[in-house]
């Protein structure tokens, strides 16, 4: 990328989130695409990957430490399942679920739990939930909820108006359209989105 000086360069390498200098961070052509994947979920900002996985790992990795718990509802996708196993053995605990209301799910919630991680519609199943309920718990007791949206799309779910915090696509499905494309996103707050690039997103 093209800086006119030194100091430029500096200042932008002191803002990667948004300042197109080395491509691992940010471009102009994804940027284009996130701001268009963030107008279509409501989201204040998008964050996109190499994969869908890629998108999940972030959003655990940057979230959670050891001795956080999180609870995974719905039909969930097995890679993201098997990535929540391998952690633990980095001490984040989990647990899963097919309840898909917030009474149900209500005394499977820890002191520990950090994240509700849902799909719905799940994968292969297309298990609903019942989001403003569960996302109406979740904020009560100050945990974060995140959501696949794989399945439904931006077309036919916003669940960021459902009281959702982050929503996830694999682009490789939908979005892509045409099996020939790979690709994952990450919508939600600006300043949690941030967070995550600094802390998972680049290092992963």
């Amino acid at each position: 990328f093209r800086k006119a000086t030194m100091e430029e360069l500096r200042r932008d390498l002191a803002r990667e989130h948004s300042a197109s200098t080395y491509s691992r961070g940010t471009n102009p052509t994804v940027k284009v695409l996130e701001r268009t994947l963030a107008e279509l979920e409501r989201a204040e900002a998008c964050k996109c990957f190499a994969s869908g996985m890629g998108a999940i790992g972030a959003l655990l990795f940057g979230l959670l430490k050891a001795g956080d718990h999180v609870l995974f509802v719905g039909d969930i996708y097995g890679p993201t399942l098997e990535l929540a196993r391998r952690l633990e053995d980095f001490g984040v605990l989990h647990d899963q679920t097919f309840a898909g209301d917030a009474a149900a799910i209500a005394p499977l919630l820890r002191d520990e739990t950090r994240l509700i991680y849902l799909e719905s519609p799940g994968s292969m199943l297309f298990g609903m939930a019942d989001l403003p309920g569960i996302c109406g718990l979740a904020r009560e007791r100050s945990i974060l909820t995140a959501l696949d949206n794989t399945v439904a799309t931006s077309l036919l779910q916003k669940p960021v108006e459902l009281g959702v915090d982050f929503v996830i696509h694999s682009c490789s499905k939908y979005i892509g359209g045409h099996s020939d494309a790979l690709g994952g996103a990450l919508l939600g707050p600006a300043e949690r989105i941030e967070r995550i690039f600094y802390d998972a997103y680049m290092l992963l």
